[in-house]
C-alpha cells in the first residue's frame, strides 16, 4: 500500500475537509497516470476516488460527480464506449441534480457535455453528435468569453 492509500484510510475515519484534500490527491494521481497511458491503473484510482467521494461526501457532490466524468473519459481512452456513456449520463444528471440552474454554466458540466459529443462522434452517430456540440458550444458561450478556446474549438467542429 502506497502513502497515499495510507493516508486515505486514515482520512476515512477523519474530518471531512481533510480526507476531502486526500482524496483530491488520489484522483488527481489518477489523472497523473491516465495521462502517462497507464489506464488500468488509473481506472483503479479513480475507482478508489470515487468510493471515498461517495462515503465521505455523497453521490451528489461535484467532486463525486467530477470523478464520473473522469472515469467517462478514462473508459473513452479504453475503447469502453457504453461504459463510458454511462459515467457521463450519470455525471450529467447528478450535476443538473445537484447544481439546477447553474448546471448551465459550471464548466466540469459543460466539459462532460463536450466528451458525450465527443463519444457519439466517435460512434459515428454524428447527427447526435452535432446536437450535443452544438448545446456545448450555447453554454460555453454563455458561461466564459465568445473567444475561448473551448468555444472556438467547438464552432470548428460544428
Amino acid at each position: 500500500m502506497n502513502k497515499i492509500e495510507l493516508r486515505s484510510e486514515k482520512g476515512e475515519s477523519g474530518n471531512i475537509q481533510k480526507a476531502g484534500r486526500t482524496y483530491d490527491a488520489i484522483l488527481m494521481l489518477g489523472i497523473f497516470y491516465k495521462d502517462q497511458g497507464k489506464l488500468d491503473e488509473a481506472k483503479k484510482i479513480y475507482q478508489r476516488a470515487l468510493h471515498s467521494y461517495e462515503k465521505a461526501l455523497s453521490a451528489e457532490h461535484t467532486s463525486t460527480l467530477d470523478t464520473i466524468n473522469n472515469l467517462g473519459l478514462l473508459y473513452t481512452d479504453q475503447g469502453k464506449l457504453n461504459e463510458a456513456e454511462k459515467m457521463y449520463q450519470r455525471a450529467l444528471q447528478g450535476q443538473e441534480k445537484a447544481l439546477g440552474i447553474d448546471f448551465e454554466t459550471y464548466l466540469p458540466a459543460l466539459n462532460t457535455i463536450r466528451g458525450l459529443a465527443s463519444l457519439y462522434e466517435r460512434q459515428a452517430d454524428l447527427p447526435r453528435a452535432k446536437l450535443i456540440y452544438a448545446k456545448a458550444l450555447n453554454r460555453y458561450t454563455k458561461a466564459i468569453r465568445p473567444d475561448d478556446s473551448r468555444s472556438k474549438g467547438l464552432r470548428e467542429i460544428l
